[in-house]
């Protein structure tokens, strides 16, 4: 469909144009950078329009045009639906990613520098890394006032308390970019935490980090709601139908290869990341407004209409997250796995189930090999003997009968004639004839009723006996006797079964094997075996998938067996009798979105924390009085730390777990660092080789004219890059071919730019909204004689020519002396032919000798010259006009009509160039230009050498008869040497107009170079890019991975500081009002945000006093103040002895 052709082309991986020949390498590779801005309305479906939006702007507008298409037109297909559902998906998954990148940003509160700074930053050997540069500082000092809260920030986004408003885009209630001029706080961390870095642009500031960051930051609870918000809108629609989960298709290779983007396990996703949100906000809130001693703190906000509580976010949280609990649930079905069935109940009397054997010579020949297993449990009343099974032949005549008394015994008999069977109208009648016992035996023990046993019969070939086993639930056999028949084994043809006669209980596991089975390989068996094992006949688990199934079917031979009169009980099937169903990317339920379990838990915490709040404990879950005394009362040994220092080494160990997970965390945010300076780098040389490529194409195509520029221009307003589509537009005149060429009116074409359109893949979904033809057109005009020239409306000049104009200035110049020198030679060949015609006119009749022998020489002669004269007047090609003919002709062979492309595109030079308006012009030209020279050279050279000698020859025999003839034969001979003169000079401007086309052919091929090349540097930098967009995805997804486990192990981390905070306070015992005492920490720890910094040791380091100098900060001051407190107040002396005391001999101390 539509949509998913410009989903599939227009991703964050691939370049948005794909013509590297007209456009320039896109450098963006953060996927946020592409997101783009918020979506504000649609936008303009158009090339020009493409590489200034971002991609949710114009997912969304794709996704309400294709809206408008179906819905709105109250059409309910499921094809169209699913293309809804992938526009929706890609723009949930792009509000993810922004929700992610908020997300970890509040998780993280380092500023991060890199791993290899020095070397990005130009080889400074700083060297630094992330822990040494673990400051306090924060992104956004001077718009929050600590890290708190600015977490908070980036989790909900802004209060609204301060200025901007929260309805100003494009950032609406997330944070602004904090260029605020700081010196030392704010715009200092931001600009390095973040990678600003300036491009095209002397200066770094917000125009930089909003290209970077085009929404602002923080706000991961309203991306997050924005990832549902697309799938709530078509939910809600009545002609929107979700339909089951499936698969879609995807041609790669030419090939359909299915594809699921899981349009279900998206939702749940993105509500679980939803409520997980929801869970940290409550706990930010609460630290934030924590006081000890002060129930109830923060649970609603001073200004109802925000409602930024914890017990307002923890009810908003808790309830969006069971509606969006209950909408998952709705569109997934059931889990699959183990499930119940239906068990098989026999009731007595006629209640049985009826089936057969394969009808083959192995498996129903009874003197065979053979073993019939079967699973009972009998009811706990049984009141007459039944029979578990009847192996019955054909005829019925013979008949192998598994009973069970009344008393629970089991036996096995070879009756004749035992029973008949009769299936009537679907009625199953049982009728008992006179039968003669070939033998008859049973178990030395009897059942117990209710208990589960494996009755199990087979047959040794050759041999005439019955082995009967009974195996209980645990696999221990019961019971075992082998029934001596005393005769060959029946004929047992046709193999009837028949189970459950007078019986009252549960059958199951009817197995048929053409081979004996070791106790073993039986009690391996009880639950299931594979339809497929080697030896396996039949295999009939007796249950169904409903009370209504007529039929059951054998898993091993495929013959179907029928039930009478049975009960069906539900139980729960084991897990070892479901059978694998591979179905791949179908198998997507209510089992396999696990984020449906996270949903639940997330509610449990928002109930569990805001009790914990509600009930007194401080923001870590501890009460305020408690007090860690899980420790050695001696100390460790040797050392005999005290309480604190064992609590404290505790809380260290905890820390530095949490600082390394941390650290390897920010391994991958130095990654995506490293990617994102690569990209900076990348976009520098590109922009450098894009100008010098520019600068180059410009000496060699010069600048437009000016009137060429603007909105009736051909190029767009500000333009200031090279003329690559009317680099051929000429004034003519200052070359004097004006009037020269003005021997017809001008004619102006106009051509559609095709091919490059080819190569656009736009076309295709553009189309599907343009109501006129969008193919580019752009004209020529056409002198008489087919040179290209400026059209008479265009004003203004070239700002400076090019290489190319200059070379074809040049040709014009000879072009222009070849016309004159061709229309001079023309003019003397004229004059030579009077002056001759004229000179015969003169002779006299007493020089008829002379006369004869002149008169043939010059008979000849004129008659040539005659001839030629009149082939150049009446045969010649009207060089303007053939030309200019022949120039159409190919233009328009060289520019196919394609139309219904589109798309407004730029020029390709090729086109014009290939289609002989450049070089194979001037070629048309000469070669229409020498076929005319031809003529006139071959009456050149007759005339100069041939007739030029018989003149001589003919005036020097006539001189000696009529002297007075040389009168008449002077004008002849100076007409004549003026045509040889004419001639000289057209051969030379022939000549020069031959270097001059060489000269702008090598311009032109030098052109095209170029442009090549160019072409070739921009798909290396493609190629290049898009590698760093999915290496960008890759560490962005393990990022946030790590800084989840990094949340959990810093919340463990900041409880053991706590307690070794109170172990201090309780140890030392100071006053509240001491500024050592432990209370000042005790508040420190619960706002604390960050980790801190530690030596190489991983000991904890105090920290500045500027922003939040973390857990470390604390302990290392705590450290510092008990060594000074452990021996003034005794703590290092203890008192080993203990007194003893006893309440009952000392009367309760009354």
């Amino acid at each position: 469909g539509w949509v998913q052709r410009v989903l599939n082309n227009v991703t964050p991986f691939t370049q948005r144009m794909q013509d590297l020949y007209e456009n320039e390498a896109e450098d963006a590779v953060s996927m946020i950078r592409q997101a783009g801005g918020p979506y504000e309305g649609d936008v303009a479906l158009n090339q020009d329009n493409l590489l200034s939006v971002g991609l949710i702007q114009l997912y969304q507008t794709i996704l309400n045009k294709a809206e408008t298409m179906s819905l709105l037109q109250r059409a309910n297909d499921g094809d169209a639906n699913k293309q809804l559902l992938l526009a929706v998906q890609r723009l949930a998954d792009l509000y993810a990613v922004l929700g992610d990148e908020a997300y970890t940003d509040a998780l993280n509160p380092t500023i991060a520098i890199g791993a290899d700074y020095g070397v990005i930053e130009g080889g400074l050997g700083l060297g630094y890394d992330y822990g040494a540069l673990a400051s306090g500082l924060f992104c956004f000092d001077n718009q929050l006032p600590n890290l708190l809260e600015e977490e908070l920030a980036l989790l909900r986004g802004r209060s609204g308390a301060n200025a901007p408003g929260t309805t100003i885009g494009p950032y609406y209630n997330r944070l602004v970019w904090n260029f605020t001029r700081g010196i030392t706080a704010g715009e200092v961390a931001y600009a390095v935490n973040y990678n600003i870095s300036g491009e095209k642009t002397a200066a770094i500031d917000y125009q930089q980090a909003a290209a970077a960051f085009p929404q602002g930051h923080g706000d991961a609870y309203g991306h997050y709601l924005s990832a549902l918000a697309g799938y709530y809108r078509l939910l809600r629609n009545p002609y929107f139908s979700w339909g089951t989960p499936a698969m879609g298709e995807m041609v790669v290779a030419d090939s359909v290869v299915n594809v699921d983007y899981y349009d279900e396990s998206t939702f749940a996703k993105a509500a679980a990341k939803v409520a997980r949100t929801a869970v940290d906000i409550v706990d930010r809130t609460a630290r934030k407004a924590w006081k000890e001693a002060d129930i109830g703190a923060g649970y609603l906000d001073s200004d109802p209409a925000r409602a930024f509580g914890y017990g307002e976010w923890a009810s908003r949280g808790g309830f969006g997250a069971l509606c969006n609990w209950v909408v998952a649930n709705s569109l997934l079905p059931e889990a699959g796995g183990v499930t119940n069935t239906y068990s098989m109940q026999f009731t007595g009397g006629s209640s049985s189930l009826a089936g057969e054997l394969p009808a083959n010579a192995t498996t129903t020949n009874a003197a065979a090999g053979w073993t019939l297993e079967l699973r009972l449990q009998a009811a706990a009343q049984h009141d007459t003997d039944a029979t578990l099974l009847a192996w019955m032949g054909e005829a019925r005549e013979q008949t192998l009968v598994a009973s069970l008394s009344a008393a629970g015994i089991p036996g096995v008999g070879v009756y004749t004639n035992a029973l008949e069977i009769v299936d009537a109208d679907g009625t199953l009648e049982t009728n008992y004839v006179p039968a003669a016992v070939w033998a008859f035996d049973t178990a030395p023990v009897a059942l117990v009723p209710g208990r589960a046993y494996l009755v199990a019969l087979s047959h040794r070939e050759g041999t005439e006996a019955v082995d009967l086993r009974v195996f209980d639930a645990n696999g221990t056999k019961v019971a075992s006797r082998t029934l001596a028949i005393g005769s060959a084994m029946p004929d047992l043809t046709g193999g009837h079964i028949a189970a459950g006669l007078n019986y009252e209980g549960a059958l199951a596991n009817f197995r048929f094997w053409e081979n004996e089975r070791s106790d073993e390989a039986l009690v391996a068996g009880w639950e299931t075996v594979s339809p497929a094992t080697q030896g396996l006949v039949s295999s009939q688990p007796m249950t169904a998938s409903s009370a209504d199934d007529t039929t059951l079917i054998d898993e091993a031979s495929g013959l179907a067996w029928r039930p009478y009169d049975v009960f069906w009980r539900v139980v729960e099937a084991s897990a070892a009798q479901e059978t694998l169903d591979d179905q791949g990317l179908l198998r997507i339920d209510r089992g396999t979105v696990t984020e449906l379990g996270e949903l639940a838990e997330c509610v449990h915490q928002l109930q569990l924390k805001t009790d914990a709040i509600d009930a007194g404990l401080n923001p870590l879950g501890l009460a305020g009085g408690a007090i860690p005394f899980d420790l050695s009362p001696i100390g460790e040994p040797e050392a005999r730390a005290t309480h604190f220092e064992q609590i404290r080494d505790r809380a260290r160990v905890a820390l530095k777990n949490a600082a390394t997970i941390l650290n390897e965390a920010q391994e991958n945010g130095s990654r995506l660092r490293q990617i994102e300076d690569a990209r900076t780098g990348y976009a520098n040389q590109l922009d450098t080789m894009e100008t010098a490529y520019k600068n180059d194409l410009i000496a060699l195509f010069g600048y437009p004219y000016s009137g060429d520029i603007g909105p009736s221009g051909t190029y767009a307003q500000g333009y200031d890059g090279p003329d690559l589509i009317h680099y051929m537009w000429m004034d003519l005149a200052p070359y004097g071919l004006a009037d020269v060429e003005d021997t017809k009116s001008v004619t102006t074409k106009t051509y559609r730019l095709a091919s490059l359109i080819e190569r656009q893949f736009l076309g295709l979904w553009i189309n599907a909204f343009a109501s006129e033809s969008g193919s580019a057109t752009f004209t020529l005009d056409f002198s008489a004689s087919g040179l290209a020239q400026k059209p008479d409306a265009m004003t203004g000049a070239r700002r400076a020519p090019g290489e190319i104009q200059q070379a074809y200035g040049n040709y014009l110049q000879s072009y222009g002396r070849v016309k004159r020198a061709l229309y001079l030679y023309e003019q003397r060949t004229g004059d030579l032919e009077i002056k001759i015609n004229a000179a015969a006119l003169l002779r006299t009749i007493a020089e008829v000798k002379a006369v004869i022998l002149e008169g043939i020489a010059v008979y000849h002669k004129i008659a040539a010259v005659k001839r030629h004269a009149l082939n150049l007047s009446l045969n010649a090609i009207n060089y303007g006009l053939s030309l200019a003919e022949m120039l159409d002709l190919q233009i328009d062979q060289g520019i196919p009509d394609i139309t219904g492309a589109g798309l407004t595109v730029n020029v390709d030079p090729s086109a014009i160039a290939n289609a002989a308006l450049a070089p194979a012009d001037i070629a048309t030209q000469s070669s229409l230009l020498s076929s005319k020279l031809m003529v006139q050279n071959a009456l050149v050279d007759d005339i100069g050498t041939g007739w030029g000698d018989a003149i001589k020859e003919t005036v020097s025999m006539g001189a000696g008869y009529m002297s007075d003839m040389n009168a008449a034969y002077l004008p002849v001979f100076e007409a004549f040497y003026a045509q040889i003169s004419a001639r000289d000079e057209l051969e030379s401007a022939w000549g020069e107009m031959l270097a001059a086309q060489a000269a702008y052919e090598t311009v032109i091929a030098k052109a095209q170079r170029l442009l090549e090349s160019r072409e070739l540097e921009r798909q290396q930098a493609a190629v290049a890019l898009t590698k760093l967009r999915y290496h960008d995805m890759f560490f962005r997804q393990s990022r946030n991975e790590s800084l989840a486990r990094y949340s959990a192990a810093f919340d463990l981390a900041q409880k053991y500081v706590y307690l070794a905070a109170k172990a201090y306070d309780y140890e030392t015992g100071l006053l509240a009002s001491d500024p050592e005492a432990g209370d000042v920490f005790l508040r420190e720890v619960i706002g604390a945000r960050a980790p801190g910094v530690f030596d190489a040791d991983g000991i904890p380091v105090a920290g500045g006093g500027v922003g939040d100098p973390g857990l470390a900060d604390i302990m290392a001051r705590m450290d510092a103040n008990w060594l000074v407190l452990k021996s003034r107040l005794g703590i290092n002396n203890p008192q080993p002895y203990a007194t003893w005391f006893s309440l009952r001999q000392e009367l309760f101390r009354i």
